[in-house]
């Protein structure tokens, strides 16, 4: 009875241990799916917050480009009136030459 009783006690911790094998194995399958969820998610988190800055950025370069070209634009108006303003104080200079010529 002895040999048997101490044959099915090692059967009985073989087959707990081959329980605890698998349970540790699962665990450890567990515990590498959750790492790499774990590190899905700080990628997700930190692409999302790239692409926050990064819209940011895009809105403040739009807002300049917008300010830089309503500059250009009054710039090319203002350098159209000087034009003319050029154009006819030329034309006035002309005239006043022309008149001196005449009674010179």
């Amino acid at each position: 009875m002895t040999l048997r009783w101490y044959m099915e006690l090692e059967d009985g911790c073989l087959a707990e241990q081959g329980i605890c094998w698998n349970l540790k194995r699962k665990g450890t399958e567990k515990l590498v799916a959750i790492k790499s969820y774990e590190n899905e998610r700080q990628t997700r988190v930190a692409v999302e917050n790239s692409r926050d800055a990064l819209s940011l950025d895009l809105q403040r370069v739009n807002q300049e480009n917008k300010r830089l070209s309503d500059q250009l634009k009054l710039l090319q108006e203002t350098n159209r009136r000087l034009q003319e303003y050029k154009t006819s104080l030329q034309q006035y200079n002309n005239n006043l030459q022309n008149e001196a010529n005449k009674n010179g």
